[in-house]
């Protein structure tokens, strides 16, 4: 199960403001450093851990070049406030 940073009140914090205030120099990691960097980060995201299947399905999408640009593109794009006027309703959600 992922849980999204909207879900958690404070989410400019630890690693996340890391990136987004430095996603320029983030994005001139080495691929390989990047997609390590990307599935540390999923792993610490959960508390039981991913099948490999469901882990693989997650980062396809930030892989190679293009996948690095568009991580950390959507860094730079995150602002807590885009969330705020809606947090308070989240535990409404049905969730399956």
């Amino acid at each position: 199960t992922l849980v999204d940073a909207v879900g958690c009140g404070e989410w400019g914090t630890g690693l996340f403001r890391l990136v987004r205030e430095n996603a320029h120099l983030f994005e001139q990691l080495p691929v390989y450093a990047h997609e390590a960097l990307a599935e540390s980060h999923l792993r610490f995201a959960s508390h039981s851990g991913y099948r490999p299947d469901v882990l693989a399905a997650h980062l396809d999408p930030w892989r190679g070049e293009e996948g690095r640009a568009a991580y950390y593109r959507q860094y730079r794009q995150l602002e807590q406030a885009a969330t705020d006027e809606f947090q308070h309703l989240l535990g409404s959600v049905p969730v399956p």
